[in-house]
């Protein structure tokens, strides 16, 4: 990467961070063990649900759900065109078709309207996106999804903490997918989870992610061919570490927000030597999006990497008191 330019968000590694993978590279087991179930344990708490299953990457997670909800070849199952791309390739992985709704225009989320316009009699499951962190329209997608009899899964790899009606996301669907890698707000280098109150899919989902040394020669447990798609407990160490950090993360972020509003959309746009009608023809990056559009600063960055490029040194402004 080149030095002019800087990672659309870095990772919040603290010393508890360092202490905790360190902890783990002295012990005994590197492979998935007691550390990853504590992970879980936390996670599903901080979820609100009865059960955490981690895996590999969201995608993954998503595919091992598609799999234990028996949705294959044959199959439809309607997403967002406007998310993370790798989640909708779990449903193709998985042998279903994918099958895009069209998504409110503020919220970026799949819009309750145009998902009930595509349910067929081959519609399976509706996989609704928490978009940039926004939370989708749960109530109305659950109506819909009730009253049609299909399952409703909440794709949130991009919304960690954040929270619909008083309820975090993660609690509103059958089952919901969670993604670690960056940028995200609780970061794992890889890793994801999957959470839900339903104790068979769990169980399922468990199976098929990897196989334990005691269920090596059970015949029912063996119908089922393992994905090795588990996290290790070094994975799981930096995950736990950063959840109970969550809200000091959160603090941080929120603040470096508050900062660039504090610098104005005019004092940016001088900075880059673009007048305000250019700056209004810029899109900004889809992990920064500021729900707020009326204040929209960030409409104001084509990227991030640009404002660094054009000389604009964000920590200098904090400095001078902008």
């Amino acid at each position: 990467m080149s030095k002019d330019r800087v990672l659309l968000s870095d990772p919040d590694i603290s010393q508890a961070e360092l202490a905790a993978v360190s902890g783990v590279l002295a012990s005994p087991r590197l492979s998935q063990g007691p550390m990853v179930a504590a992970f879980e344990s936390a996670f599903a708490a901080y979820a609100g649900r009865e059960h955490a299953i981690a895996v590999g990457s969201g995608t993954l997670g998503l595919l091992l759900v598609l799999k234990a909800m028996g949705i294959g070849p044959g199959d439809e199952v309607i997403a967002s065109p406007y998310s993370w791309h790798q989640i909708a390739h779990a449903i193709a992985l998985a042998g279903a078709k994918p099958v895009f709704a069209d998504i409110d225009y503020w919220a970026g989320t799949l819009a309750p309207d145009k998902v009930e316009a595509k349910i067929t009699p081959l519609t399976r499951a509706i996989l609704g996106g928490n978009t940039n962190g926004h939370p989708a329209p749960w109530a109305a997608l659950r109506e819909i999804a009730t009253r049609h009899g299909v399952s409703l899964i909440e794709d949130s790899t991009e919304a960690v903490s954040s929270t619909y009606q008083d309820k975090p996301v993660g609690s509103f669907g059958d089952c919901a997918v969670f993604d670690f890698s960056q940028p995200g707000v609780l970061v794992c280098g890889e890793g994801g989870m999957v959470v839900t109150d339903d104790a068979d899919l769990a169980r399922h989902i468990r199976q098929l992610r990897n196989r334990r040394l005691d269920e090596r020669f059970s015949v029912v447990v063996g119908a089922h061919v393992p994905y090795q798609a588990g996290i290790s407990e070094l994975t799981a160490a930096l995950g736990l570490t950063q959840l109970q950090r969550i809200d000091a993360i959160l603090a941080i972020r929120r603040a470096l927000d508050m900062l660039g509003l504090k610098i104005g959309h005019d004092g940016v746009a001088a900075a880059l030597g673009k007048t305000r009608a250019q700056m209004h023809q810029v899109q900004e990056p889809m992990h920064q999006r500021h729900i707020r559009r009326d204040i929209g600063i960030l409409d104001a960055f084509e990227r991030f990497d640009t404002v660094v490029i054009h000389g604009l040194d964000l920590l200098a402004a904090r400095q001078d008191g902008v």
